[in-house]
Order: structure tokens, then C-alpha cells, then sequence
């Protein structure tokens, strides 16, 4: 095996990796607090909370002597600008022409580029919310029980019961790759705890994708609306040069 196919091996095994490489962040909230982390492949990097720094103390600077104020200038003239009633029944007028245009199978001018975009839009947010990854979902709730048994049952009760619907609906929509999730009575507890822990993710191909999928969609938006606005331009012009006449 020569030397340039070992290179082309490498830069490929390379290629696999970083597409693989995983980006997100990691949201604990426990007994101790909030704790927020991102990620960039197996390192952490706790963004809150904060270690404090000590403050330096400043050396005090001497004060400067006051300069003697300047006498305010005398106010410019100002020209009388378009009223804001004016403005507001102007782009009223405009916008409702391009709706109408729309709705009645016209070009529908930008107002008409924009909506076409939507479903476009919709549907690049469905497939970047399918490519997101779980890598681990901790849920643990424990139900104080020591003043009211009867109360915290009710509740075990409830929370078991609707707790398998929201869980299908993770799974439909997510990959969850490890999780816990659980609810207890403790009868010699009095105050409620909760253990959440969760670990987001994204592979760095897949933003990859979804970046490219928006930058087409984007292209295509700008182009239509330049062109949308070439030709309301022009229609304008048409109906002022049929005013003159």
C-alpha cells in the first residue's frame, strides 16, 4: 500500500468523524440548582453557573477640572415629515392590493413570495427537529408523602396515567437513545424533589444538511422578492405614465 492511499484513507476516516462529530449541550437541574453545558463532541463545557472572580480593586484617578459648558447651538429647521396616518393608509393600501393579487390567482407581488415560502419553511423545521438526538433523558420525581399518603397516591395515580401519553409523543418525534424516567412516593418526605437531566445533540453533517436547505430556500425567497419588486416597480410606472395622459 503506497503512501498517497494511506493519505486518502486517513482524510476519508477523518471525513466520517467529523460528519459523525456531535454538537448540542447538556441542561441538569437538581437539589443543587441549574447547570447548562455545551457540547462539542466528548467534551463539556459548563456555560452555567459561572465560577466568580474576584474584583480588583481600581486605583482612584484624580478629577479633572470641569471645562465651562458651551452655549447649546440654536435649533435647526426641520422639514415637515409624512404624517404617520398617512404612512399607515399608504402601506395599508399597498399590501391589501398584494394580498388581493394573491388570493385571486395573481403574482402576488413580495407579500405572495413570502407565503409561498411557508410550507417550504414548515417543513425544514419538521426535518430539524426529526434529526435531533437525545442521548440521555433523566426524569425522577419524587412525591412527598409523609403529611398527606392519600394525596400523594392521587398524584402517583395522575402522573402515570398521562405520563404514557407525553412519553409516545417523545418517541414519535425524537431518538431517544438512554433514558430514565420514574415517579416515587417517599411517605418520610415532606417536600417534593426533582431530577431533570437532559443531553441534546445534533451530528455535525446533519447541520450541515438543514444549513444547506436553508440557504436554498433563502436564494430562492430573495430571488423571488427582487423579482416581485422589479415588477410592481414597473406596474407603478404604467399607471403613472397612464395618469399623465
Amino acid at each position: 500500500m503506497n503512501t498517497g492511499t494511506i493519505v486518502l484513507i486517513v482524510i476519508l476516516i477523518l471525513l466520517v468523524l467529523l460528519w459523525n462529530m456531535k454538537l448540542g449541550g447538556r441542561v441538569e437541574y437538581g437539589e443543587e440548582g441549574v447547570r447548562v453545558q455545551i457540547r462539542l463532541g466528548l467534551i463539556y463545557y459548563t456555560v452555567f453557573p459561572r465560577p466568580k472572580k474576584e474584583k480588583k480593586k481600581k486605583p482612584q484617578k484624580a478629577k479633572k477640572k470641569k471645562k465651562p459648558k458651551k452655549k447649546p447651538a440654536a435649533p435647526k429647521e426641520e422639514k415637515p415629515k409624512e404624517s404617520a396616518l398617512k404612512k399607515v393608509l399608504k402601506n395599508t393600501k399597498k399590501y391589501a392590493g398584494q394580498a388581493e393579487d394573491y388570493f385571486s390567482g395573481g403574482s402576488g407581488g413580495e407579500l405572495g413570495v413570502i407565503l409561498d415560502a411557508i410550507p417550504e419553511l414548515f417543513a425544514i423545521l419538521g426535518d430539524t427537529i426529526h434529526r435531533l438526538i437525545i442521548d440521555e433523558l433523566t426524569l425522577h420525581y419524587t412525591i412527598p408523602g409523609r403529611h398527606d399518603a392519600a394525596g400523594a397516591a392521587m398524584q402517583y395515580g395522575i402522573i402515570h396515567s398521562t405520563g404514557g401519553a407525553v412519553w409516545e409523543l417523545l418517541e414519535h418525534n425524537f431518538t431517544i437513545r438512554d433514558r430514565s424516567v420514574g415517579a416515587w412516593v417517599d411517605f418520610q418526605e415532606e417536600v417534593a424533589k426533582v431530577w431533570i437531566r437532559v443531553n441534546l445533540a445534533y451530528k455535525f453533517g446533519d447541520l450541515i444538511i438543514i444549513a444547506f436547505h436553508v440557504l436554498k430556500e433563502g436564494i430562492k425567497v430573495l430571488i423571488g422578492w427582487r423579482k416581485a419588486t422589479k415588477q410592481s416597480k414597473k406596474a407603478e410606472a404604467e399607471e403613472a405614465a397612464e395618469a399623465e395622459k
